[in-house]
């Protein structure tokens, strides 16, 4: 969702928003196998990430956001942050709806509870906000009957770009944040289920 314009006010962070934050979206998967046992006493073992990400293309660039590692660093405190609520309107939700990867069975899905997290909004040096979050809700909160949307704006920083990576270089996001006592053998990039 790219959208410009002063279209929306400040409101203080709640409990409940970084609770959000902490949310583990059904599409967020981590898994461990044990392959064997080395002679020296080490394991092998075998690690399946499955997260949440956002890809962007506009006519200035492309890249990939790490949506799962940018609502663990809000929650967190590793990323700054300013809670915002907005007034929606059609254009906007048609916008997200048409050009954003909306699914109508994903929206349909939606509960009372989902509808209340905060979207999370990308603020770009000149001035326009890619939301990374939330347009799915954003949809069903429109087809509800609700005007008025929250979301947390992170300014594109330093301290973002952890979090960023061109497109097909996604296994950044696994290496961020290594396990301690585990090496890393090998990463293999696998498609999307």
């Amino acid at each position: 969702m790219t959208t410009k314009g002063n279209y929306a006010e400040a409101v203080p962070t709640r409990d409940s928003d970084i609770a959000a934050f902490k949310y583990e979206h059904p599409m967020d998967l981590e898994a461990m196998r044990l392959l064997g046992r080395m002679p020296s006493g080490q394991f092998l073992v075998e690690n399946h990430h499955r997260f949440e990400i956002f890809s962007f293309q506009s006519p200035d660039g492309e890249g990939v956001f790490d949506v799962r590692g940018i609502k663990a660093a809000l929650a967190t405190g590793k990323l700054e942050f300013q809670m915002y609520q907005m007034d929606l309107d059609l254009d906007l939700v048609e916008h997200a709806r048409n050009n954003h990867g909306v699914e109508p069975q994903r929206v349909a899905a939606l509960t009372t509870a989902d509808l209340e997290r905060p979207a999370i909004g990308v603020l770009f040096p000149d001035g326009h906000t890619v939301f990374i979050d939330g347009n799915h809700r954003m949809v069903r909160r429109w087809d509800d009957g609700l005007r008025t949307m929250r979301f947390a704006m992170v300014a594109l920083s330093l301290e973002l770009l952890p979090y960023m990576c061109d497109p097909g270089k996604e296994e950044k996001f696994v290496e961020r944040e290594p396990k301690p006592g585990f090496t890393t053998l090998a990463i293999t990039k696998v498609g999307a289920p």
